[in-house]
C-alpha cells in the first residue's frame, strides 16, 4: 500500500483545492497505519509489535474503528506533552518492550474505510467529512493550552487537530520549536501517492546523509565525539549538534576500530537523519548546511544507539 504523502508547499497548488484549507502541526515520529489488526510502517513493513502493544490493543478494542484504517505517527510524549523524537525512533525499533514504551502515543491524521484502502480507491467522502467522523467516533476533546492535539477516549491515541485558522498555530508559544505545518484540501479524499492536496510548510528541512567519518571533541567534549562527518551532495559537512553527552561517549567508542558501528561506517552503510535550516555555501564556495543537527539513525537495527 502507498500511504498519502505531502508535497512541498507551493502557492500554485491552492488554486486546485476543492474545499477549505485545513492546517495542522507537522509531527515527526514513526509513520504507522493500522489495518486488519496489524500495524504497518510507511514502507509496508510490519511494525515491531511489542513496543506499541498498548496502542494496538486500544485500537483493536475500539468497535468504532473496526472497519477503518487509521493512519498517523507514533510519538514519544513526556508528561507535559513535549516530544522526544529520538526516544520514539529508538523504542519502536526494538524487539522487546520496556516500561518507557508506555509513553508512546499514536497521533491519527487520517481515517479511511478498509474496503477503499485495500484497493487504493478514493473514499466516497472528502477529508473534511472523514475528519468530522473521526472526532465523533473517538469523542475528541480539546487539551488545555494545546492547539495541535485532541485527546480521545483511547488513553494512548490522539488526533492531530485541524483548523482553518492559520494564526491559531503560528501564535502558539511553541510554534518556533515545531518543524512546520501541514496544509490539506478538506474537499479531497485520501490519495495513495505524494499529492498536492497535502502540503508541507516547513521551517526546518531534514535529509538522510551517509556518515563518512567522525571528529574528536575538544574542550568539554574532549575524549568523546565532537561531530559526525557526512556526505551531502558530494561535499563534506560536520554535524556536531543534537547529541547528548551519553550519545557522544557511546558513538565515539562504537565508531572506532573494534566498535559495533565501525564496519558499517567503513562500508558506507551508516546513515543518519539530519535537520537543517537551509542549504548554504562556505567561504570557499562549497555547499554546506546551516545549523545541521543530528536527529537519529534511520536503520531500525541501530535503535540501541538512539538514546
Amino acid at each position: 500500500m502507498q500511504v498519502q504523502l505531502a508535497k512541498p508547499y507551493d502557492h500554485k497548488y491552492l488554486e486546485k483545492f476543492r474545499g477549505m484549507g485545513f492546517y495542522s502541526r507537522k509531527f515527526d515520529g514513526k509513520r504507522m497505519y493500522y489495518l486488519d489488526d496489524i500495524a504497518y510502517s510507511r514502507d509496508e513493513k510490519i511494525c515491531r509489535p511489542a513496543p506499541i502493544a498498548h496502542i494496538t490493543a486500544q485500537i483493536s478494542a475500539c468497535l468504532e474503528l473496526r472497519d477503518y484504517v487509521t493512519d498517523g505517527e507514533v510519538l514519544y510524549f513526556n508528561e507535559d506533552y513535549s516530544e522526544n523524537f529520538k526516544k520514539a525512533i529508538s523504542l519502536t525499533s526494538r524487539i522487546e518492550r520496556s516500561p518507557e514504551c508506555d509513553r508512546l502515543y499514536f497521533v491519527i491524521f487520517d481515517i479511511i474505510h478498509n474496503d477503499f484502502f485495500r484497493v487504493e480507491e478514493d473514499s466516497e467522502k472528502p477529508f473534511g467529512e472523514e475528519y468530522a467522523m473521526l472526532l465523533q467516533k473517538l469523542e475528541a476533546q480539546e487539551i488545555e493550552g494545546r492547539c495541535d492535539l485532541l485527546k480521545t477516549k483511547l488513553p494512548n491515541v490522539y488526533i492531530a487537530k485541524q483548523s482553518s485558522d492559520l494564526f491559531e498555530f503560528t501564535n502558539h508559544p511553541q510554534y518556533k520549536d515545531w518543524e512546520g505545518l501541514m496544509l490539506r484540501d478538506a474537499g479531497a479524499p485520501y490519495q495513495y501517492k505524494r499529492t498536492d492536496k497535502l502540503l508541507k510548510i516547513k521551517q526546518w528541512q531534514d535529509i538522510e546523509c551517509k556518515v563518512i567519518g567522525v571528529k574528536a571533541g575538544i574542550g568539554k567534549h574532549l575524549g568523546r565525539l565532537g561531530a559526525l562527518i557526512v556526505d551531502y551532495k558530494g561535499y563534506v559537512v560536520a554535524v556536531g549538534s543534537g547529541f547528548n553527552d551519553q550519545e557522544r561517549e557511546i558513538l565515539w567508542r562504537e565508531c572506532k576500530e573494534g566498535g559495533r558501528l565501525y564496519d558499517s561506517l567503513v562500508n558506507g552503510e551508516l546513515y543518519i537523519k539530519v535537520k537543517y535550516f537551509e542549504e548554504s555555501r562556505d567561504a570557499e564556495g562549497n555547499i554546506s548546511l546551516r545549523f545541521p543537527t543530528y536527529l537519529c539513525f534511520r536503520d531500525t537495527n541501530l535503535g540501541e544507539f538512539v538514546l
